[in-house]
């Protein structure tokens, strides 16, 4: 990766359905247009800086799970692939940012790294 450029950007999601909150078909409707619209905002902010970029999304009830099948399923399609994870950081940190702002990345980091995917988690600061 080292002195490599990065060519290609694939943004990536995951639609979670939540049982009691998603109770009828036009809620997953709606939260699929929602992804649509969102990932195609970075979609057209990496195309206009002269970048190949697409996007691809996947609904389910566990992000983990479903996140880990989608980069696998990328890594099928991209050589030597290298995934981005967000992970909020907070200036002063508490139980409960402990709590409400989970693993998520350091999970996708190690299942991805034990597939042999490249991953790497970015720290986003939030004040």
């Amino acid at each position: 990766f080292r002195g490599q450029k990065i060519k290609n950007f694939i943004f990536v999601s995951v639609g979670h359905i939540d049982a009691p909150h998603l109770k009828e078909h036009s809620d997953i409707e709606l939260l699929r247009n929602q992804i649509e619209q969102d990932l195609s905002r970075y979609v057209e902010l990496a195309q206009c800086m002269g970048y190949y970029s697409e996007y691809r999304y996947i609904l389910g009830t566990d992000r983990v799970n479903e996140l880990e099948t989608l980069c696998t399923q990328i890594a099928t399609d991209f050589i030597e692939p290298v995934f981005f994870c967000g992970k909020l950081i907070f200036t002063e940190e508490n139980t409960f940012t402990g709590l409400l702002h989970n693993q998520t990345p350091m999970e996708i980091q190690r299942r991805l790294m034990f597939a042999g995917l490249n991953t790497i988690v970015v720290p986003v600061r939030v004040i």
